[in-house]
């Protein structure tokens, strides 16, 4: 006679249990969590451990839990390197043991980082606050490149902050950084600085040392060119909502667009604390829920923005506030 085969879900793994018989099948999996957009649709929280070990979630519209939209999950996990059996039992069949129990524990659902609510939230980690966000990694905002190092407070001060004391630049670059998160409580606009001088005189370094400060630094990624494009710099105005926007070298010799006409259109859309009106459509297929900021823009030229403007016959650049800030040699 045929024994019974149940599925059990434990903290060390999946288990096949038949008749008085074991067996671990798959790595770790479960429905964490339930969490809700900002135009209230849910979405689902599935924890796994991948064949990497390492220890990951992917979040998912709520609508994938029914029988039939199973194997959209196990599709997305496998591809993540989640180790799904290859005989005894299907994907779908630990998937429903999986989807059964609904999950007490809820979290928000976010499309940019920044403030929300009493909380401040970066792709690292939320401040503050008594509930859990997340901001959703399908997000069509550029988001902020976060380091995922190792780092100290202690650490800092004895590098960048020791060397600080003894440059002005430093000090505004990282008072920059620190100031930023406070626009918005303090219902002040967004605004730019713009450090200039001669080629390899450290203004990349002042943008690096500003970045420290909230761990915006990335080998992979590196520092946001003002060569991007103007919708690129929209995203990732969104991608860095309430903190420090770097932008390095306003110069950009590939450009068809001249440089003082890209920063006077930049300089309104830094003022108005949001991006362009996007059809609603296409912005709820790129993800993109959120369009208002506060930044501090932290830029590097070769020249004063005021000097470009003069070059190019144009009175002023533009702009409700657009600060230009002479780098110290």
């Amino acid at each position: 006679m045929n024994q019974r085969k149940h599925i059990k879900l434990k903290k060390a793994g999946v288990y096949l249990l038949t008749g008085s018989n074991e067996q671990r099948i798959a790595a770790p999996i479960s429905f964490h969590a339930i969490g809700e957009r900002m135009d209230r649709n849910k979405v689902v929280e599935i924890r796994f451990v991948n064949c990497d070990g390492e220890r990951l979630s992917e979040q998912f519209d709520m609508g994938v839990i029914n029988v039939r939209n199973l194997s959209t999950i196990a599709d997305a996990l496998g591809n993540k390197g989640y180790l799904w059996p290859t005989e005894g039992v299907s994907a779908a069949e630990i998937l429903k043991v999986v989807v059964a129990k609904i999950p007490s524990r809820r979290f928000t659902f976010v499309g940019a980082p920044g403030w929300h609510g009493n909380a401040i939230v970066t792709p690292l980690r939320c401040y503050g606050g008594t509930k859990r966000i997340v901001i959703d990694p399908q997000s069509g905002a550029h988001l902020a490149n976060y380091t995922k190092g190792p780092g100290s407070l202690e650490g800092w001060r004895k590098t960048v902050g020791s060397l600080a004391k003894q440059s002005t630049g430093l000090r505004l670059s990282i008072a920059a950084a620190l100031a930023a998160p406070l626009l918005r409580p303090l219902s002040m606009d967004s605004f730019a600085l713009n450090l200039f001088a001669p080629t390899s005189t450290g203004k990349s370094s002042l943008l690096c040392a500003a970045a420290s400060v909230t761990g915006l630094n990335n080998e992979d990624g590196g520092l946001p060119k003002w060569s991007e494009s103007e919708s690129a710099i929209e995203q990732l105005a969104i991608g860095h909502r309430d903190g420090l926007l770097p932008l390095d070298e306003s110069g950009d010799q590939d450009s068809k667009v001249e440089a003082h006409e890209k920063a006077k259109k930049l300089a309104f859309l830094f003022s108005r604390n949001r991006a362009r009106t996007l059809d609603k459509t296409y912005q709820k297929k790129i993800n993109l829920t959120v369009r208002d900021f506060r930044v501090i823009v932290l830029s590097t030229s070769e020249a004063a923005l005021k000097t470009i403007a003069e070059a190019a016959g144009q009175p002023r650049i533009g702009g409700k506030r657009y600060a230009s800030s002479m780098y110290p040699s």
